[in-house]
């Protein structure tokens, strides 16, 4: 058994696992027929927290995609930003764009780790959205059917950015083994996929994830409670720290093994392009921008990148006003100069792509045409 492939050994422990449950899943829903599940009789609506930090253009277009695509409309949406002086404007003219969006400005981590826990507890009886600002949405999706989906009570979330093209793990560098029990959810939800985390590696059994996770507020709370009680409430100060300690609370509070299963689209409709880091916590490889190709209509841009490898990212932090600012493709100031030029990320270039993994390189924009200077 030791020498057998991990893939092998996970598809015959899929089989065991289906054999095993296949009574024990019979009496479940026969009991969800007379009662709802657990939390459900207390969920209304879909809540979505937004975080972002000193990406004002990656925020609007995360924003706007989101809005497009998504049929059904949020209960509300808050926004958790931190932004340096510099980017105050551009932040302010995104405010002013969404003026029914709810922003909550921190300067620390006990600020950030406050105003979340306020949004969590606010809302434990609706569903959360957790996003990232560098997400972009091309796809249409239904929230009221994914809402559908989370009356299941052993499903945990839902997740966004997964679907199953998604074969490599952009952070690890690693292979992402799909689960070999993947199966499409028939009654009341279109195009959704059910599948066992434990089946699968990488992405795929990585349950809190902060990009494009829907989740009960019920468990959110629990999750932050069991990371405050442990390791106190700076311990989800930051998004990263809550991510990271958010899976080991999954695991702690018993989370895993209640809700065994997570959901996803059939097809690929949100994507986390990975072209710059506004964080020192953790060393995420990210894709280098290396040039830009311009179209002779100046109509769409394509920005070209390599992926970076643990540790040795060729990023500059501007952190003082008095360096120059980089406008190297793809760092902050680079993004903020699309964003006063009125740029956009093109969604339809977006939809033709089929990504093998959650983050991706490429940037694809839609550049306004520039006035040519006066002779």
């Amino acid at each position: 058994m030791e020498s057998l492939p991990l893939d092998f050994k996970l598809k015959l422990l899929g089989r065991i696992l289906s054999q095993s449950q296949k009574d024990s899943e019979q009496v479940q829903r026969e009991q969800d027929q007379l009662s709802p599940p657990e939390g459900d009789q207390d969920r209304k609506d879909v809540v979505a927290i937004i975080m972002t930090k000193d990406r004002a253009f990656q925020l609007q277009e995360c924003l706007r995609t989101l809005f497009n695509y998504c049929d059904g409309n949020f209960f509300q949406v808050h926004v958790l930003c931190n932004v340096e002086g510099r980017f105050k404007k551009s932040y302010d003219a995104v405010r002013e764009k969404f003026p029914s969006i709810k922003f909550h400005l921190d300067t620390s981590s006990k600020e950030f780790a406050e105003n979340l826990y306020a949004l969590v507890a606010a809302n434990s009886k609706n569903l959360l959205c957790f996003l990232v600002d560098d997400m972009i949405f091309y796809r249409q999706f239904s929230l009221s059917s994914i809402v559908d989906v989370m009356k299941d009570s052993k499903i945990l979330g839902y997740h966004l950015a997964l679907h199953p093209n998604v074969t490599f793990c952009q952070p690890s560098g690693k292979k992402a083994i799909v689960p070999s029990d993947m199966s499409l959810i028939a009654s009341g939800a279109r195009d959704s996929m059910r599948f066992r985390r434990i089946l699968g590696t990488e992405d795929w059994n990585y349950p809190w994830n902060l990009c494009g996770g829907i989740y009960r507020g019920s468990d959110s709370l629990a999750v932050l409670k069991c990371i405050e009680s442990k390791s106190g409430r700076l311990a989800f100060g930051h998004p990263n720290h809550f991510e990271v300690n958010g899976n080991i609370a999954i695991s702690s509070a018993k989370l895993d093994e209640k809700r065994p299963y997570s959901a996803c689209p059939k097809h690929g409709l949100s994507s986390v392009i990975t072209i710059n880091r506004v964080q020192d916590i953790y060393k995420n490889p990210i894709y280098i921008p290396e040039k830009i190709f311009t179209s002779p209509t100046n109509e769409e841009s394509v920005v070209d990148c390599k992926r970076s490898v643990h540790g040795s990212e060729k990023f500059e932090t501007e952190s003082s006003e008095h360096e120059s600012i980089s406008l190297k493709p793809g760092s902050v100031d680079y993004m903020d100069k699309l964003f006063w030029r009125g740029d956009s990320l093109d969604s339809d270039a977006y939809a033709k792509l089929k990504p093998i993994s959650v983050h991706i390189s490429q940037m694809q924009i839609k550049s306004v045409p520039q006035n040519s200077p006066s002779t």
